[in-house]
């Protein structure tokens, strides 16, 4: 009898799996644009104001983030800006967008674009779930990179 009902059961389970994982997918890609708008939102407040802003209400687009299982976030240092976006339960991947004020050249001929400076952007996601900060994405020789324990997913 147990065999007569597995060919019910198999089904409704794996069903169940690509429903549950096609739903982490389509979040996945909104947090994936959520930290995209916020690394434009920067580049914009920098050309604007001339620095970095230090919180997602100084940025003005808290209501552009299409999630509600993700908290966002501001780091700065002196030559960038870190949004991340960390999940509230530990079964979600951390995101982290980094956008730097001129990391190439001394040149700024290669630094400047329309008369303002080259600001690049990278979007790193983890490569393991749970809510703790990967490392900060790396600038080295002018070249963006992300940092140890994540994988480049855009710009």
């Amino acid at each position: 009898m147990r065999s007569d009902f597995s060919w019910l059961i198999i089904p409704s389970i794996v069903i169940g799996v690509i429903v549950f994982l096609s739903k982490q997918t389509r979040e996945g890609e909104q947090v994936q644009d959520s930290v995209r708008t916020i690394n434009v939102a920067q580049i914009a407040f920098f050309y604007e104001e001339g620095r970095f802003a230090t919180s997602i209400e100084e940025l003005h687009i808290g209501d552009k983030l299409r999630t509600d299982n993700y908290d966002y976030s501001i780091v700065l240092n002196h030559q960038a800006a870190f949004n991340y976006a960390i999940p509230r339960s530990h079964n979600l991947k951390v995101y982290v967008g980094g956008v730097y004020l001129n990391p190439f050249s001394t040149n700024q001929s290669i630094n400047q674009v329309d008369d303002k400076p080259k600001i690049p952007t990278i979007l790193c996601e983890d490569n393991f779930i749970g809510r703790n900060k990967p490392e900060l994405p790396t600038v080295d020789l002018g070249v963006l990179d992300c940092g140890k324990g994540t994988t480049k997913i855009g710009s």
